[in-house]
């Protein structure tokens, strides 16, 4: 007896689960006080907030991060930050 054949696989399967898995959720405790803001961008705001991110890293003796970078988390001190450049929208948590 053969074997069934295995369901097609959507062509864009693999690129989605990667982009998933690249973003894993960060471990939290309580108690936390947590902001996020997620704005839409158009290429001239995502780069004008990369390039704020960018100082506020250089201000915190980070390394800013380079032009192919398009998430980062790191602590600050104070606080933490996860900056997300996507397609459509910028998010700051």
């Amino acid at each position: 007896m053969l074997a069934p054949t295995p369901p097609a696989q959507h062509p864009q399967r693999v690129l989605l689960h990667n982009e998933i898995h690249a973003r894993p959720a960060e471990v939290m405790a309580a108690p936390l006080a947590i902001t996020q803001v997620v704005m839409w961008a158009d290429a001239a705001q995502r780069e004008a907030s990369r390039s704020h991110v960018a100082r506020l890293l250089r201000d915190h003796h980070q390394s800013p991060p380079d032009d192919s970078t398009t998430h980062l988390r790191c602590d600050l001190g104070a606080f933490r930050l996860r900056w997300e450049l996507h397609t459509e929208f910028v998010s700051w948590t």
